[in-house]
């Protein structure tokens, strides 16, 4: 993570800006000694892409389509664009509260509505923040 130049919230609008949809789920990764943001992106049609962001210049370096994965069944792409809260507003509310830069990031559902479940690094330390759909954190389980 102290390698990564761009920021989660970066990697998120980048990824955002290829096609409709929004972001459900982010994850920083190390392949192969080069650092990037692996941002997945839930279309308003259904479909799944998966956008690699290089962490150090902000570019995507891949980008694939997938079928939804079985653990998404439960997400609606409606539950996601309706949602009040983005899952960049949620990373940005969780780093703010941890004081410290976001390593990953996902949107869950619950209930009638979406949550976001974001990984806070603070120096060596991690932090699970979850952020309900309001934008409010929400207390830990």
């Amino acid at each position: 993570m102290q390698t990564a130049k761009v920021s989660l919230a970066q990697a998120l609008d980048t990824a955002e800006s290829k096609g409709p949809g929004r972001a459900i789920e982010a994850d920083f990764e190390s392949g192969n000694g080069k650092p990037y943001f692996e941002i997945k992106v839930l279309g308003s049609d259904g479909k799944l892409t998966d956008h690699h962001i290089d962490a150090t210049t902000g570019q995507v370096t891949k980008s694939d389509n997938h079928p939804i994965e079985s653990y998404f069944i439960r997400l609606k792409p409606s539950d996601v664009q309706n949602a009040p809260t983005s899952l960049k507003q949620a990373v940005a509310t969780a780093e703010q509260k941890a004081g410290g830069k976001a390593a990953e990031a996902e949107v869950e559902r619950e209930a009638s509505s979406v949550q976001y479940k974001i990984t806070v690094m603070t120096g060596s330390q991690s932090q699970k923040i979850r952020v309900g759909a309001d934008g409010k954190i929400m207390p830990s389980k």
